[in-house]
């Protein structure tokens, strides 16, 4: 399973100690919303993905291609993933 996460953290101002779009720099580091987030591995994880495929390469076993993603209050991700749809674990298909 190729298994990456899109968005992580909510955006309500009372979870921020500074606002999360602005990309605040402070100390050398830059705060705000995806300035650090795993969109570069999940495009890379995709990317592997689409190219088995098109490259026909011959598996032994599925490649399953998973981006999650959890924002707010929302009960999503990979709990909600692996609770309601253990399918996808067991999957046989192409």
């Amino acid at each position: 399973m190729l298994c990456n996460h899109t968005v992580v953290v909510p955006v309500e101002a009372q979870y921020w100690d500074m606002p999360a779009f602005e990309g605040v720099v402070r100390d050398g580091r830059v705060y705000g919303r995806g300035a650090i987030d795993m969109k570069g591995c999940g495009v890379m994880q995709l990317m592997a993905f689409l190219l088995l495929r098109r490259n026909r390469v011959p598996l032994t076993r599925d490649v399953i291609f998973c981006a999650l993603g959890r924002g707010g209050r929302q009960p999503l991700g990979m709990k909600w993933l692996s609770e309601h749809r253990p399918d996808i674990w067991t999957s046989n298909s192409s």
